[in-house]
């Protein structure tokens, strides 16, 4: 399995995320987009890319527009990518505004920040 760059790992998440929002299973997405199963899943793992055509197809099986697919995946990579950054770097604004997604993302990695032992917890461990 081939490393996945960030956007390509975004677009993957929205995909999903969409078709659980749209109440879609797994399996009808891929008979109503056109993809074959197995290719369906080798994209979702990341092992070839999507093309243009997949998120055409995908987007309109789900009944969203295809830009909103891949606007919603820059978003998210380029918030992934804030995430490596010091946070001292930004703006009061968008300092706020990373601590809020987080929060509402449920995300650990804040506490992390400041707790030593909040390290493990965020990275999957019980931190003792």
């Amino acid at each position: 399995m081939k490393k996945i760059d960030t956007f390509t790992d975004q677009a993957i998440k929205t995909i999903e995320s969409t078709r659980q929002e749209v109440g879609m299973t797994t399996q009808e997405l891929i008979r109503r987009s056109g993809i074959r199963r197995s290719t369906f899943f080798r994209k979702m793992r990341g092992d070839t890319s999507f093309t243009t055509e997949d998120i055409d197809a995908l987007a309109k099986a789900m009944g969203v527009d295809p830009f909103l697919i891949l606007s919603n995946a820059a978003e998210r990579a380029d918030a992934a990518k804030k995430t490596d950054m010091d946070l001292s770097q930004l703006p009061e604004d968008e300092k706020v505004a990373y601590v809020l997604d987080k929060v509402k993302a449920g995300d650990q990695t804040l506490a992390a920040m400041n707790d030593p032992n909040k390290e493990k917890e965020a990275e999957g461990g019980d931190g003792r």
